[in-house]
């Protein structure tokens, strides 16, 4: 008679262990992947935000009368307040407003590259600077960024765009 017992075949401890801590360290890499591209896609969608809120304050910029840009560095008028999808709010206290911008021009005239370094009365910049930050917060932020800006210090600002606008071609 043969007394042969049955072969139990099966993973020893060693190798589950082995494969678990294989599996726990691509989980964990999968999972800091994950918040690294959830992080990036919510910063894409704040510059982009950012980005329609510049595009759509240098096209009114444009548009506007060259006698009333001076109105745009007007204390009472200055800071513009936005949503989460860069719509205009009316005031910071609805509860709405999630971005802060403002709107610096310069009076003097611009000098344009290969004109010999003679300004241009009928030039003048535009500077946009915007906050993603609400309330005083975004207030105090653009304006620190506008004074640093103005100091020739170097600033980090979420969104500027410079703009030539001519007076020529103004309706």
């Amino acid at each position: 008679m043969n007394c042969t017992q049955p072969k139990h075949q099966g993973f020893s401890l060693v190798e589950v262990l082995i494969a678990l801590l294989m599996v726990s360290t691509i989980l964990v890499s999968v999972l800091g992947m994950l918040s690294i591209g959830t992080r990036m896609v919510g910063e894409a969608g704040e510059a982009s935000t950012q980005g329609r809120i510049a595009q759509g304050l240098v096209g009114e910029l444009q548009l506007s009368q060259w006698d009333k840009l001076d109105e745009y560095n007007l204390a009472s008028e200055k800071y513009r307040y936005y949503d989460y999808q860069g719509q205009e709010v009316d005031s910071i206290d609805n509860g709405l407003q999630v971005y802060t911008a403002l709107i610096r021009i310069e009076n003097a005239g611009m000098t344009l590259p290969g004109t010999g370094g003679t300004p241009n009365p009928d030039l003048r910049m535009a500077h946009v600077f915007i906050s993603n930050k609400a309330g005083a917060k975004g207030k105090q932020e653009v304006d620190l960024k506008a004074s640093d800006y103005e100091s020739n210090r170097d600033v980090t600002v979420h969104s500027r765009i410079l703009v030539k606008m001519s007076k020529a071609t103004q309706p």
